[in-house]
């Protein structure tokens, strides 16, 4: 199913756009690489129009596979939970080699509940498989630009419970050895998607 499809703008370099698929777990992802690859054109027959004029639109790209974490909510749950946002925030952070994992735990005890306090909310947190377990992608809805502003005018505010969980800083700083989070690392990249509300392959 597809999770969301975004353009990207105010942080990143534009016109781009996201699109966030979310896949039966492996299965349905070797289900799906096997259809597109079983032509001589690597590409579905069905599309073949499709894929045609999206060449002339198209200078290039990446492609993620991406493994949830075990308390991100699926489509279904976040369709029934009724979320949604006037814009939405999505963040590619890197981590220290090895602590994707360690990394969405902190954010899920730390990060999320001063993130609720302003009104975002986590649509998905995802670890990039196939890789040396340094990547995330974070993707936040917003319900309003002015819960956007009351947020980063927090960050800014010294002593605020907020100035340590930045959208630049995806986490609370921590301190000690054993954190991968000792410090602010801002994302590699990092764009809001101005859609309405709406994981996971992403292109």
């Amino acid at each position: 199913m597809l999770r969301g499809v975004g353009g990207v703008g105010t942080t990143g370099r534009w016109p781009q756009v996201v699109n966030l698929w979310e896949e039966d777990g492996f299965d349905g992802l070797a289900a799906g690489l096997r259809h597109e690859t079983s032509s001589a054109s690597f590409q579905d027959p069905k599309l073949e129009k499709w894929w045609q004029e999206a060449a002339e639109y198209r200078s290039g790209g990446f492609e993620r596979v991406l493994v949830p974490a075990l308390w991100s909510r699926t489509i279904s749950e976040l369709c029934v939970a009724g979320v949604r946002g006037e814009v939405y925030a999505h963040e590619m952070v890197r981590v220290p080699r090895g602590t994707a994992v360690s990394f969405l735990s902190i954010l899920a005890e730390e990060a999320v509940p001063r993130y609720a306090a302003h009104g975002w909310e986590l649509v998905g947190a995802f670890r990039t498989a196939l890789a040396d377990d340094a990547e995330c992608v974070l993707v936040r809805a917003i319900p309003s630009w002015e819960a956007w502003a009351e947020l980063e005018k927090a960050v800014d505010t010294p002593g605020s419970p907020a100035e340590t969980c930045s959208p630049s800083s995806p986490v609370p700083r921590r301190r000690g050895r054993g954190s991968p989070c000792r410090r602010r690392r801002p994302p590699t990249w990092r764009s809001w998607w101005r859609t309405p509300a709406g994981a996971a392959r992403a292109s």
